[in-house]
């Protein structure tokens, strides 16, 4: 077994002690410990002299690959594919670091501008929430990526919600600078998750069968919460090759079985066993070697219930 399966096999036994945890608390917390980390890192093993520019871009960037390794790691995790997702794992934390990088300049330059104009008026509240607000954003829609199908409006839409809120609560208050890293990792994975939740049209609800037990999908089974995915132009995939989202057993037919797409509002499945595709409705249910995946839609009411 490599060294990554070995330790993601770890990380799964510690996250299985917290499957009766909403996925949305779960976010938050683990977010903030991921931005505590990436900023302790960032502010204190950080070669460039503090205080100064690289050293403040550099401090964004581990902190965004902070939040955003936790992200996938959680969303990975509860997908039963981690053990399969280093590659996710390690674009995840790529693009975070390079969206910290840029909420870095961007937190520099509007808190230096804002900071000169509302100088001669004592104001310092606009800058401190307006940085906080363009950094939330930026971290926000790099983050976002390692979600299936996040809109970029809805990322903005969480980035600018967890800056403001980040940004007013943390004004003047005496906190450490990676105690209030952690709250910008808490209110960003927060309002990702919730925004997720309100602003996707169709997904799918993940359900495994009791008797799973090892292998594929583990520990799925025992969540309060089953996994859900939203549609969008990204194709879904089901099957047993590890660029999977819904991850299947492995058996002899083809690595990939299915693909699941949400498009001028219809959810399509393209069967790529039978090489054919068939549009689905609100309700409807797919069995694949022991996993149910069944369909939901904004607009079919109550026989899409969301989870």
């Amino acid at each position: 077994m490599s060294i990554y399966r070995t330790a993601a096999r770890r990380v799964e036994n510690t996250l299985d002690r917290f499957q009766d945890v909403n996925k949305t608390l779960l976010f938050a917390v683990l977010s903030a410990g991921g931005a505590f980390v990436g900023s302790f890192v960032g502010l204190y093993i950080n070669p460039f002299p503090s205080p100064g520019f690289w050293h403040l871009l550099l401090w964004d960037s581990v902190l965004g690959c902070g939040i955003g390794t936790t992200v996938a790691v959680v969303q990975n995790w509860h997908l039963g594919r981690l053990t399969v997702a280093q590659r996710d794992l390690f674009s995840a934390a790529s693009i975070s670091a390079i969206g910290g990088l840029c909420a870095g300049f961007a937190l520099i330059t509007i808190k230096t501008i804002l900071g000169f104009l509302f100088h001669p008026f004592g104001v310092t509240f606009v800058p401190h929430v307006a940085g906080w607000t363009a950094e939330g954003i930026i971290i926000a829609v790099a983050v976002s990526r390692a979600l299936p199908n996040f809109r970029f409006g809805a990322a903005l839409i969480a980035g600018t919600g967890a800056g403001v809120l980040g940004g007013v609560l943390t004004h003047g208050a005496f906190l450490h600078v990676t105690l209030a890293d952690a709250l910008k990792g808490v209110f960003i994975a927060f309002f990702l998750s919730v925004i997720e939740r309100v602003a996707r049209k169709a997904w799918l609800v993940v359900k495994r069968a009791p008797t799973g037990s090892g292998g594929a999908g583990r520990g799925l089974t025992l969540l309060a919460e089953p996994p859900t995915l939203s549609l969008g132009n990204e194709p879904i995939r089901i099957g047993s090759a590890p660029e999977c989202q819904i991850l299947l057993p492995r058996s002899n037919g083809p690595a990939v079985q299915a693909e699941v797409r949400f498009e001028n509002g219809l959810v399509t499945l393209h069967d790529l066993v039978e090489n054919r595709s068939k549009t689905l409705s609100a309700g409807q249910s797919l069995s694949f070697d022991g996993v149910t995946v069944e369909v939901g839609t904004r607009r079919a009411g109550a026989n899409s219930a969301q989870t």
